[in-house]
């Protein structure tokens, strides 16, 4: 929790940061010695253009040794990478290999991400009980689409047993919380 935090402390100081003309070189040798979090930084101030020049390739080398490493954050981060081919080439099996390291050390964005594509069966054969039990994890830990999704999930019965009751409940806090989509689907579905 402590490392999201900082991680969270650290995207909102490189929106607040004026463009850098070079990487912080003692960030840099940070990042070159083997620090994980370093080398995650680094490649977030690429994926930006933040003191360096944009470069989602060079974005994902370190994102890449964050994530061999163990690094959950870098590993989402490699993960999708891998699913867009954004700085690699895409390659869903890869995408999935990453998202399940960060989705079992708890990283509830990887969860999500590795439940929608169970749903959709992207790389992986469609499995709809593994997508509820990914984006159920996700939604534990308060992540508002996971809310939605699962909601929606248990409204359809697919994957777990339907239950509208839930269904709704469940898109109604979503809703809650403004994610627009849960709003109009709240209002479509479950308003009466």
């Amino acid at each position: 929790m402590k490392a999201l935090r900082l991680f969270i402390v650290l995207i909102t100081m490189l929106w607040a940061l004026p463009a850098l003309a070079q990487v912080d070189p003692e960030l840099l040798k940070r990042a070159e010695r083997g620090d994980a979090e370093a080398q995650l930084y680094v490649g977030v101030m690429y994926v930006h253009g933040q003191g360096v020049e944009q470069d989602l390739h060079k974005a994902s080398e370190w994102f890449q040794k964050a994530a061999e490493q163990g690094h959950a954050k870098a590993q989402l981060f490699i993960g999708t990478g891998y699913f867009t081919g954004e700085g690699v080439p895409q390659d869903y099996l890869k995408a999935v290999d990453w998202f399940t390291k960060s989705a079992n050390q708890g990283e509830p964005v990887a969860q999500f991400n590795l439940g929608v594509i169970y749903r959709d069966g992207q790389g992986v054969p469609q499995d709809y009980s593994k997508a509820a039990e990914w984006i159920q994890k996700a939604a534990e830990q308060g992540n508002i689409e996971a809310f939605f999704d699962l909601g929606v999930l248990y409204f359809n019965g697919t994957g777990v047993i339907k239950n509208q009751q839930i269904g709704c409940g469940l898109i109604r806090t979503s809703a809650e919380e403004g994610f627009r989509v849960a709003i109009e689907e709240y209002n479509r579905l479950c308003a009466e």
